[in-house]
């Protein structure tokens, strides 16, 4: 991927938040204030608004200065988490000017890993990472065995939508849902929803000329 696919990948984002509020507005009311569809939105059309005003050199500064935009506009816990993806996944790829599948793993694996410190949650615990750590997992294992950028998103993807609908099932101990206990069993994490979001658009960018 180059940096114009780069570049509409946060356009497709922003697309698909506005989609989806309603969904993602819904799933956080089973589970929070009902604001995450609303935060994400925001935080990516304004992510969009600015950098498509800009001229990027390298794929890691434009997603580093994706993360501290959504880092500012965005509050919470949701606004710093998921700019942490952007800003540790772009620091990894800082000075490319393109992104072949084994980069690409490289940039989702910092982003999980920085996702995991700051929100100090794990695979298992309801959250984002249920989602986001197996995507990273798949695109690293396919990119290890040689697959093409398009076949290795594709693999992630599949793991972050299992993993957002694992969700479902899990008893909350990170994240808002642990403050409804048992009632938040039988509900998806729309954190984790976000994730296939995110990564759905990577991918359909990764496709574009």
């Amino acid at each position: 991927m180059n940096i114009e696919q780069h570049m509409r990948f946060f356009e497709l984002a922003a697309v698909r938040f506005r989609q989806e509020l309603d969904n993602l507005s819904e799933l956080d009311s089973a589970l929070g204030d009902g604001d995450h569809g609303a935060s994400m939105l925001k935080g990516f059309s304004m992510i969009w608004e600015k950098i498509s005003q800009q001229t990027y050199q390298d794929i890691g500064t434009l997603w580093m200065d994706a993360g501290k935009i959504l880092m500012k506009e965005v509050g919470g816990t949701c606004g710093p988490l998921f700019a942490t993806i952007l800003i540790k996944g772009g620091f990894s790829a800082r000075g490319a000017q393109d992104t072949d599948a084994g980069r690409l793993a490289e940039m989702l694996h910092a982003g999980s890993e920085g996702v995991q410190t700051l929100g100090k949650a794990s695979p298992g615990d309801k959250t984002m990472v249920d989602a986001l750590a197996p995507a990273a997992r798949a695109m690293d294992e396919a990119a290890g065995a040689g697959a093409g950028l398009e076949d290795a998103l594709c693999c992630a993807v599949r793991a972050a939508r299992d993993g957002a609908a694992a969700t479902k099932d899990m008893l909350a101990s990170r994240g808002r849902g642990r403050y409804q206990a048992e009632n938040a069993i039988g509900h998806v994490d729309p954190g984790a929803v976000s994730v296939c979001i995110l990564l759905e658009s990577l991918y359909e960018a990764s496709k574009t000329a």
